[in-house]
């Protein structure tokens, strides 16, 4: 993360919960980027209303779902919403132990892997593509959706990876092979992992449980290439290690022809410990009917609590700095998060932050990972 300073008068006062808050008006901005939380639907309603479900709860992407996998139902080829599988390993099989105690797909006990494909379709050839999964990590190695030689979403030696070829409107082409630095851990617990690709605005990125672990800037309007006949493996070179556990759950495919757009522009979104205390800063700018920003962390990514609050500008085409001290963190991981909550027809919005690593009050590592692949790239205006 770039250095910065906040140069104008600060002012500082103390939060309910122990925090402070510090406001500033100039920074040394640096690339980042911003998204809206993501929430689930029961995937047990039918078929129609499941899908109307999934998307009215799912902020960062209203685009069309066009294939959807929740395997509550037998047999394990069986979509919810979209073109079923083609094969898959004699031994998945849909058994209880999914995530919000529903049903799941797991490998079985015989060290098969799953390797659940899918026929290539006309709706799978699109210029971007929104992929997330509920998956337990169970294998070091393996790809949650791979298709053909040119797209794979996945872990390798518990390193979440991508890769994936771009091409832009001058038919010049290259391809994006990146190994995060976010290590996915085995502790039996089920994270929403989630890859998405938007032409529009010409960015990749990866998040985990709603934090955004990865990005990459290409040009805008640049989309992605597929070789249209290839199939689609979900699950492909995945055993579970041969636990008869269930592994996967609530598999989404979406378009990313339609996206939401945050009411303000965020330049910068970093959290770094200062002394005993974390500084959460965060940098926009633009901004549109913002009323109130909050921080919020968590240890586990699921259950967050309040931080402190601070108020936004309203209106403004300024660059504009915040930043809130957290006096009390907790040692070990915590996710911080940015909620900005607006008393106009504005929905609230979440924005993924930074994870940190405190041990006896010195950070270990930075998470998650912030090393985009074109560098040189600017990011594009968010309209």
């Amino acid at each position: 993360m770039a250095a910065y300073s906040l140069r104008s008068s600060q002012k500082l006062k103390t939060l309910q919960r122990g925090s402070l808050i510090v406001a500033g008006s100039s920074v040394f901005a640096i690339i980042c980027y911003f998204a809206f939380a993501i929430n689930q639907a029961d995937s047990t309603q039918s078929l129609a209303a499941g899908k109307n479900a999934w998307m009215e709860t799912d902020p960062i992407n209203n685009g069309e779902i066009i294939g959807l996998f929740t395997w509550d139902k037998s047999p394990v080829t069986k979509a919810d919403v979209g073109s079923g599988a083609l094969e898959v390993s004699m031994n998945a099989e849909c058994i209880p132990g999914g995530k919000d105690n529903t049903f799941g797909l797991s490998a079985g006990n015989t060290g098969k892997n799953i390797d659940l494909k899918i026929a290539s379709n006309e709706h799978l050839n699109m210029p971007g593509i929104d992929i997330s999964v509920d998956y337990k990590c169970m294998d070091a190695t393996g790809s949650f959706f791979s298709r053909g030689n040119y797209f794979n979403f996945g872990i390798k030696d518990h390193k979440l990876v991508i890769q994936y070829k771009v091409v832009g409107e001058n038919g010049k082409a290259h391809s994006v092979d990146e190994t995060s630095r976010y290590e996915i851990q085995e502790d039996n617990v089920f994270r929403n992992y989630r890859f998405l690709f938007d032409p529009v605005k010409g960015r990749g990125e990866i998040f985990v449980d709603n934090v955004a672990v990865w990005v990459s800037q290409d040009e805008v309007g640049n989309s992605l290439w597929w070789k249209k006949n290839d199939n689609i493996t979900i699950a492909k070179g995945m055993n579970g290690n041969a636990s008869a556990k269930v592994m996967m759950d609530n598999f989404i495919i979406r378009n990313t022809e339609q996206v939401n757009h945050s009411p303000f522009k965020l330049l910068s979104f970093s959290a770094e410990l200062k002394g005993e205390n974390v500084m959460i800063s965060w940098f926009t700018s633009a901004e549109k009917n913002t009323d109130i920003f909050r921080v919020e962390r968590s240890t586990d990514t699921h259950n967050y609590e309040m931080v402190g609050t601070i108020k936004a500008a309203k209106e403004s085409n300024q660059l504009k700095a915040y930043a809130l001290l957290d006096t009390h963190p907790y040692t070990g991981v915590s996710y911080y998060r940015l909620v900005m909550n607006n008393n106009k027809e504005i929905k609230s919005v979440w924005i993924p932050v930074i994870a940190l690593r405190i041990t006896s009050k010195t950070i270990v590592t930075n998470l998650p990972s912030e090393s985009p692949i074109n560098t040189s790239s600017q990011l594009p205006e968010n309209k």
